[in-house]
């Protein structure tokens, strides 16, 4: 019973790997193609990337009606219906803007940069409007497909077959692999790892997505409106001794010691109420 069960688990995580990387590959080549052939949809990056993560969730959807005898909850990749979906979105996203908010105090003690206004007084207000609306759509997707697949659906099934330990190290090195594909940097790497790191915990300890969602969607959607040297809402001036290049490795350094705390801090507190779990068992 435990063996079909294990390979249950191993399954569901193998099928929807595959089928993901299949189905990128395939909206890659569809979409170098509408490119090539000029085709509207396929020059605008927000909806290239909102079907691509509207696919991947799609495949998550699938792969867990085909191993589970053609059923499907949101339980089952995390999604609960409980009545603290809005209350753990809202933990999530003041999770994200304290985090930001460290991130832009340290760039400023540093004296990397200095904060300069908003963009509203920099650029025609339509189209500032268009490109916070452009972020938004694409922080959003982003969050939650990427929570249903990474955590929802790997970490979920990993933690069944080996423990969470194991689950968490292991999808975060997965979450890590397409971020680094699009970054190119080992930094970027080590900082797309840990943010992966306090999502899953995130995740072990509510045992629902809606804090890593919140948390995802404000780390993205605010660190998208920093764009030295083009459109911004959040303008910045750089120290002249450092470039925009090197700026986005700072910010990522930073933010990987503030989610290495945060990860830290997830751990010692899974640990105690695992052990709080232990106390009430013992005495029932």
């Amino acid at each position: 019973m435990i063996n079909t069960k294990l390979n249950k688990n191993l399954k569901i995580i193998f099928t929807s790997i595959t089928l993901t990387i299949i189905g990128s590959i395939i909206l890659g080549i569809i979409t170098r193609y509408g490119r090539m052939r000029n085709i509207a949809i396929f020059n605008s990056s927000p909806i290239v990337n909102t079907l691509l993560e509207s696919m991947i969730v799609f495949i998550q959807y699938l792969t867990i009606k085909i191993y589970n005898n053609g059923k499907f909850t949101m339980d089952s990749i995390g999604l609960d219906c409980s009545n603290k979906k809005l209350k753990y979105i809202l933990s999530g996203m003041i999770f994200g803007i304290l985090n930001f908010s460290v991130l832009m105090i340290a760039l400023y003690i540093m004296g990397y940069a200095k904060y300069e206004g908003s963009g509203f007084g920099h650029y025609p207000t339509n189209v500032l409007i268009d490109f916070v609306f452009n972020v938004f759509i694409m922080a959003i997707f982003a969050a939650v497909c990427e929570e249903i697949f990474f955590r929802g659906v790997l970490l979920n099934y990993l933690n069944k077959y080996k423990g969470k330990t194991f689950a968490v190290i292991v999808s975060s090195l997965i979450f890590s692999l397409p971020h680094f594909s699009r970054y190119g940097s080992l930094t970027a790497l080590a900082y797309i790892f840990i943010m992966g790191i306090v999502l899953g915990y995130c995740y072990i300890i509510t045992q629902s997505l809606y804090v890593s969602i919140g948390l995802h969607f404000t780390t993205n959607f605010l660190t998208s409106l920093i764009n030295p040297g083009q459109i911004s809402v959040i303008i910045i001036e750089l120290n002249p001794n450092i470039t925009s290049d090197q700026l986005s490795i700072i910010i990522f350094i930073v933010y990987s010691v503030i989610n290495l705390i945060t990860a830290t801090a997830l751990v010692i507190l899974d640990k105690k109420i695992k052990n709080k779990k232990k106390v009430i068992d013992s005495i029932y």
